[in-house]
């Protein structure tokens, strides 16, 4: 299954793709755009908070796998804790109204060791961006 695959891969920041190939060798199926949604925690009643989305930011989009590569490391460290990276194709945002997301669903993966969650992240946005996921022109993004 894939994401066993994925999380076999130890500690390093390796994707399956890098590890088949070379790293100049790889090329983007699709240019790639890199979204931060930010959220604050907000009352819902004397004793239970919830987050509510306040900002939707578009960080920048990328045509090749280096420029790609560097991306996901600055804006995975500079993404704050109550905060969510995403990762899809140009033109479309991380949101349901987008009409190109209406048809679709959501997908979670639920990690045991939260050390590991930086390497799963990678290497799904990676695996997404070079096309390796399965059934990869169905999906918008991560």
């Amino acid at each position: 299954f894939f994401f066993e695959n994925i999380l076999l891969l130890g500690t390093s920041m390796s994707t399956p793709a890098a590890t088949d190939s070379k790293a100049s060798d790889l090329v983007l199926v699709h240019n790639c755009c890199f979204w931060r949604d930010n959220y604050e925690m907000v009352m819902r009643t004397r004793r239970r908070k919830t987050s509510q989305r306040t900002e939707l930011l578009l960080l920048g989009c990328v045509t090749s796998w280096g420029t790609y590569q560097a991306n996901v490391i600055k804006y995975m460290a500079q993404t704050p804790q109550n905060g969510s990276l995403h990762v899809f194709r140009e033109g479309i945002a991380p949101e349901y109204d987008d009409p190109s997301n209406q048809n679709g669903g959501l997908f979670k993966i639920t990690l045991q060791a939260p050390s590991c969650a930086a390497l799963a992240f990678t290497a799904v946005c990676s695996s997404f961006a070079l096309g390796h996921l399965p059934h990869h022109t169905a999906v918008n993004g991560v």
